[in-house]
């Protein structure tokens, strides 16, 4: 397991998004997001729970 993506899913689970673990680490969304969706890959079991979205 790359140590790095499990570093941001730990941020992930302090705080909350990732949007707010991509600027607390200086890099985008996406970067994090392609970083976590890597490691979902290599592991059976869910690692994130999807909650909500983007409300008004």
């Amino acid at each position: 397991m790359d140590l790095h993506q499990l570093r941001l899913l730990r941020e992930l689970g302090d705080r909350g998004s990732l949007a707010a673990v991509a600027r607390s680490l200086h890099v985008s969304a996406s970067a994090v997001s392609q970083q976590l969706t890597a490691l979902q890959r290599r592991v059976e079991v869910p690692l994130t729970e999807r909650r909500g979205g983007i409300s008004s």
